[in-house]
């Protein structure tokens, strides 16, 4: 019995360290407000030239270290669709002990189409965010966000907490009454 918990444990402790990720894809404008259009632009301003974009987009990229490994440097990038362009990469972290950053920051002047970071250190349950505000080409809406890395991890669904909640409160008991919420 003893050899079989500790093949258990040995496969837990081996397997490929999972990395919760949850990409959402905001527009920064309304293009319409009951059935009108809206037409609207965001000038930036950088080293003096003008910057115009019409269709402008936040997307809110979170990490967390679901594994029990903790790693010293994390490395991982971000790659938009064919179309699509970066033009501000803004990492938060939770303490001045935890440091997110680009290795090459997209600006107005340089968009990029992807964008690698290094957050340090990643230790278990450890949570970053990244807002990347992204053009996309075309008047189209964004495409795919892809969140990928060369260190040994599998990208794993992180869901929000009002996903979490919907969940739990799709059915509520309470007594001898039951309540039950459609998805």
């Amino acid at each position: 019995m003893g050899a079989v918990i500790t093949v258990i444990a040995t496969a837990f402790r081996n397997r490929v360290p999972p990395v919760g990720r949850r990409v959402e894809i905001t527009p920064v404008f309304k293009h319409s407000i009951d059935g009108a259009e809206i037409v609207s632009t965001v000038t930036i301003t950088e080293k003096g030239q003008d910057f115009k974009f019409d269709t402008l987009y936040l997307a809110e990229i979170n990490l967390v270290n679901k594994s029990n490994k903790d790693f010293e440097k994390f490395t991982f990038g971000v790659t938009l669709a064919k179309n699509d362009l970066a033009i501000l990469a803004v990492g938060k972290s939770t303490d001045r002990h935890h440091e997110v950053s680009a290795t090459v920051s997209p600006s107005p002047a340089a968009p990029r189409n992807a964008v690698d970071f290094t957050v340090a250190p990643f230790n278990q349950a450890d949570t970053y965010s990244i807002s990347l505000y992204i053009v996309a080409r075309a008047g189209t809406e964004p495409g795919e966000v892809l969140v990928s890395s060369r260190e040994p991890v599998e990208f794993v669904d992180a869901p929000s907490m009002s996903e979490l909640l919907g969940r739990v409160a799709a059915e509520v008991a309470i007594g001898g009454l039951k309540i039950t919420f459609p998805r």
